[in-house]
């Protein structure tokens, strides 16, 4: 009896220090790499504007480079040629995307492209783990997260 209350105690302990360290390492995301493609440009070329299909892989995961590059894989299969994009003068035009592919890239490496209006570099902060989501930026907007 005393052994499985020293147990439970320390159990106890233990949940409760991980809770502590969890909650102060949530916003990092340090075990997040992302994997797909993002626009490094389109024609015509329109500053600001940028597209990143990505998956969120966990690099804890045993399968993370199986999963990663499947996930490129579905992604490059459905990635879009094309867009269209209202100009802020209403115009719609239709846009060529350019394409990279994304291979293990840190989650503020690939953001850097989707920040400002409220989003920070770290755009993992805006997807769940292990989903792909397109993310789109357009100049002077708030870019958008859409699970796939």
């Amino acid at each position: 009896m005393l052994r499985q209350k020293m147990f439970f105690a320390g159990v106890g302990a233990l949940t409760c220090a991980t809770l502590m360290l969890g909650a102060g390492n949530a916003a990092a995301q340090s075990g997040s790499r992302l994997c797909g493609f993002k626009t490094t440009g389109t024609e015509p070329a329109i500053p600001g504007f940028a597209v990143a299909i990505v998956y969120e892989a966990r690099t804890a995961r045993w399968s993370y480079t199986k999963e990663c590059d499947e996930a490129i894989d579905r992604i490059r299969k459905k990635r879009p040629d094309y867009i269209s994009h209202t100009l802020p003068n209403g115009e719609s035009i239709t846009v060529k995307l350019i394409w990279k592919k994304v291979r293990k890239d840190s989650c503020e490496s690939v953001g850097k492209d989707f920040a400002g209006e409220g989003i920070g570099n770290d755009i993992c902060d805006h997807m769940k783990a292990r989903k792909a989501y397109t993310v789109v930026k357009a100049p002077g907007q708030a870019a958008s997260f859409e699970k796939q």
